[in-house]
């Protein structure tokens, strides 16, 4: 599974976590990753 996306496409840290605080974690790292380039 290839990705345009720069940086992670993956959590597995995240596995058997609260799907909001995943998906918070998710945007975060994204943002900081873009905010980066």
């Amino acid at each position: 599974m290839s990705s345009d996306c720069p940086g992670k496409n993956s959590w597995p840290e995240l596995v058997g976590t609260n799907g909001d605080y995943a998906a918070s974690m998710i945007e975060r790292e994204n943002t900081s990753e873009s905010m980066q380039s």
